[in-house]
């Protein structure tokens, strides 16, 4: 227990390993926070290997008031966007099963609708986090992707 568990720390410790974690200055990852609030969604922009999917599931965990470094959490879930990822794959769409040698098809949430229905249920009200990794691999070429594209309309670029 103690100091070293960010479990047990303040929110301002917590921030403070964060930083420590992260190597980013103490106002970036408070704007960030801000920017969250305010627009409940953000992008992270810069060069492969820049630490971008580190951050995002480390601020996440924070954001969530989960401990830095803990086991993986349904509040927090991550999905990387790539050329076979499909809206239906995200959202919901049709999915086939075969039970007794029969091919039925029935509607299937997507990793979005689950995580909201999720956030719906916790009577504890606490925050749900999807991190999308890559999101410009699957909005190339697809019309309905562009409707995710722009869910976010403020850019983070701390790189």
């Amino acid at each position: 227990m103690g100091a070293s568990n960010p479990e047990f720390l303040s929110p301002e410790s917590t921030l403070a390993s964060l930083h420590q974690l992260t190597f980013l200055p103490t106002d970036q990852l408070k704007e960030i926070e801000n920017i969250l609030l305010a627009k409940k969604q953000i992008i992270f922009e810069g060069p492969p290997g820049s630490g971008k999917t580190y951050v995002a599931k480390l601020f996440a965990r924070y954001f969530a008031g989960l401990p830095l470094l803990g086991t993986a959490s349904p509040q927090v879930r991550i999905v990387q966007f790539h050329q076979s990822y499909s809206y239906e794959d995200f959202v919901e769409g049709i999915r086939p099963e075969t039970k007794d040698g029969h091919i039925k098809y029935s509607v299937a949430p997507g990793i979005f609708r689950r995580i909201c229905k999720d956030a719906e249920d916790d009577l504890e009200e606490k925050r749900y986090i999807i991190i999308i990794d890559e999101i410009a691999q699957g909005v190339r070429g697809r019309s309905r992707w562009k409707s995710i594209a722009r869910l976010s309309r403020w850019w983070f670029q701390p790189w």
